[in-house]
């Protein structure tokens, strides 16, 4: 019963959870953006693979039940934007810690919830969609998500590098530098 229930996509009080976590309040944080992403001159790129990850996630639970090996392709993405929501909340801790102290830093705290809403549908997807599925399969399948997660923020990088390859391969030193996660 346990098993079933958590490759079925949950009870109802999940799906609304992951719905809101997952969905609304990205939303919210990203309309108010109290200055996260401003500034940064990769605000494009994150907004576009954030508002692609919003939409798998809708799809996915708009679909799940009627998706079998098909819900791998989502198993990718979901995780990825799991782990890029995670990654976003720990470089946004020590902000909202402090900006607890006048309740706007709860906020801040969304990734996290934001991430399990994520993580937690990526898992169901993978479980349902690796049945009767070779490692290789599974692991060709779940790459193209991600690729397909990745596509749109790749075109809106490729367009802000005037539309060179050879832009993007000059930029990739710039992620390397210490403004690249938190802007300056």
């Amino acid at each position: 019963m346990e098993m079933e229930r958590r490759v079925s996509g949950g009870t109802t009080r999940q799906k609304v959870f992951d719905g809101v976590a997952g969905i609304a309040l990205p939303l919210l944080c990203l309309l108010a953006d109290p200055g996260v992403f401003a500034g940064w001159p990769y605000r494009p790129v994150v907004y576009s693979f954030i508002g692609t990850e919003i939409a798998v996630l809708a799809a996915w639970l708009a679909l799940q039940k009627r998706l079998r090996g098909s819900a791998l392709f989502f198993a990718g993405p979901l995780v990825a934007g799991g782990g890029f929501a995670f990654v976003l909340g720990v470089a946004l801790l020590p902000v909202s810690v402090f900006g607890l102290l006048v309740l706007v830093g709860v906020l801040g705290f969304t990734p996290f919830f934001t991430a399990f809403a994520f993580a937690r549908s990526g898992l169901r997807a993978f479980r349902r969609g690796r049945a009767g599925r070779g490692p290789g399969a599974v692991a060709a399948i779940t790459l193209a998500g991600v690729l397909f997660a990745l596509a749109p923020s790749v075109a809106v990088l490729y367009a802000a590098l005037g539309g060179t390859f050879g832009g993007m391969a000059e930029s990739a030193g710039e992620w390397a530098s210490p403004g690249f996660l938190i802007p300056p």
